[in-house]
């Protein structure tokens, strides 16, 4: 399978104001979004991902022999909550470069939020800001990226994961650190239009912020 990753970053770095210019070739966030894409027609809408853990063994490939696998791993149903555990792996011919594994969960009541408000000091006062996504972008990248999800769509769509890496994984790279782990948790949703902050503590962990409340907790290895 060749896929034409400067095609696809040029892409994306137009629509969405990326600044990498390191690692062009190597973007495990795009890989991850085309796998994603190939779950589309298994996954019923109006599911939110919880968590999310990557794995990145290798990057240096060929990218003619570029394999995208995608499945669902686990479903899990009680009297409120579905749960779905979604795999994508990336494989250079037979080896297993990159996997990212997808807890996604989708209430069958009403939807709640749960609210934890930032209370550590030091939090507040070193947040830096990070972006605001417009609900534009948020539109944009459902076309781009084929996710039907109708949590994207109107007037106060929610931040799709996966852009939020994406974005995650160019800031990192304008700094030229290529992330080998992630470990990233979803607390609240990120609704289009919201000023996102940052905070990176001493044990490598980032906090995405949004009004002064922990909207993703993200732990890297390098």
């Amino acid at each position: 399978m060749k896929i034409n990753f400067k095609n696809d970053y040029e892409l994306y770095k137009q629509e969405f104001k990326l600044k990498n210019e390191i690692f062009l070739d190597r973007t495990p966030i795009i890989l991850l979004i085309r796998a994603m894409n190939k779950l589309c027609c298994e996954v019923d809408t109006g599911y939110f991902i919880g968590k999310q853990t990557m794995k990145v063994n290798d990057l240096k490939y060929n990218t003619n022999k570029i394999q995208l696998k995608s499945y669902i791993d686990k479903v899990k149903e009680t009297s409120s909550v579905s749960y779905l555990i979604c795999v994508c792996e990336v494989y250079n011919y037979l080896e297993k470069i990159i996997e990212l594994k997808t807890t996604l969960i989708k209430n069958k009541k009403t939807y709640q939020k749960a609210t934890k408000i930032l209370t550590k000091k030091k939090y507040i006062e070193n947040k830096v800001f990070f972006r605001r996504i417009t609900k534009e972008e948020v539109h944009r990248f459902s076309e781009i990226s084929g996710d039907p999800n109708h949590i994207h769509m109107g007037e106060r769509p929610v931040i799709q994961a996966m852009l939020i890496l994406l974005l995650i994984e160019d800031y990192f790279a304008i700094k030229k650190i290529q992330i080998k782990t992630w470990d990233i948790t979803y607390i609240n949703p990120m609704e289009a239009e919201s000023d996102i902050y940052i905070f990176l503590d001493e044990e490598k962990v980032l906090f995405g912020i949004v009004n002064n409340t922990i909207c993703f907790k993200l732990s890297i290895k390098i």
